[in-house]
């Protein structure tokens, strides 16, 4: 009995002076003493084994209450959620004939109608648009035809209302590269992101990277040309 004992002390004492500070050394060492002592007599009696293993279970609280908890596993960041359905628009037919094509506008409580310039073949091609619309920086951006006809190429808008001012020099082929631009948002400096377009804005090669500046309809284009692009947003990335 007093030859594990012994053995568990010694053990311990490696254990608690690991993690402990100067203080907290010395109290383990006088606990480890006394424990030793208690143990080591020629005749121990019962009381004095008792007395060694409550010191030996101090010096374990000790150590115990030294153990540092695991730090907390990172949380992964969620994902960014998609941009609320800007309230008030909604679509009707362009020409008031209840046929395609179909327009952007806005139906205030009196419930007087404002088109805008944006037209879509179909009622299901309109909605999509209003849900795809993107608040960046506190502006409300649209992907849309560039010459307001429902067709490539297709190019990046700021709305106000029905109002809309085209972000000049930009040309996409699908409506996916146009919102590729919203999507990403690459960011390049303050205010400011990149994104691949046609060079020339009319939806084909070559393509180029440009700078944009959202909230003020502002595009930079880079003096870099690529064949494709796929090539080109490869650099963005």
């Amino acid at each position: 009995m007093k030859s594990i004992l012994i053995t568990i002390v010694s053990i311990v004492t490696l254990g608690a002076l690991a993690n402990a500070n100067e203080r907290q050394v010395r109290r383990i060492e006088r606990l480890t003493a006394q424990i030793q002592q208690d143990v080591r007599y020629t005749q121990a009696n019962q009381r004095d084994l008792r007395d060694a293993i409550q010191h030996l279970r101090q010096a374990l609280d000790l150590i115990n209450s030294q153990v540092t908890p695991a730090p907390p596993r990172p949380v992964p960041p969620r994902p960014e959620p998609p941009s609320p359905r800007p309230v008030g628009y909604t679509c009707v037919p362009r020409d008031n004939d209840g046929r395609a094509p179909y327009a952007i506008a806005i139906r205030d409580s009196n419930f007087d109608v404002q088109k805008s310039r944006h037209i879509y073949g179909s009622m299901t091609d309109c909605n999509q648009a209003i849900d795809r619309m993107r608040y960046i920086d506190g502006v409300k951006i649209l992907c849309g035809s560039r010459d307001y006809d429902g067709r490539a190429p297709y190019s990046v808008f700021r709305m106000d209302g029905v109002a809309d001012v085209r972000f000049t020099g930009l040309g996409f082929s699908t409506v996916q590269e146009c919102e590729n631009t919203l999507n990403d948002r690459v960011r390049f400096r303050r205010g400011s992101y990149v994104t691949c377009s046609s060079r020339d804005a009319d939806g084909r090669a070559p393509w180029s990277i440009f700078a944009i500046n959202f909230t003020q309809a502002q595009v930079e284009r880079k003096s870099e040309t690529f064949n494709t692009y796929n090539d080109c947003r490869s650099q963005l990335h």
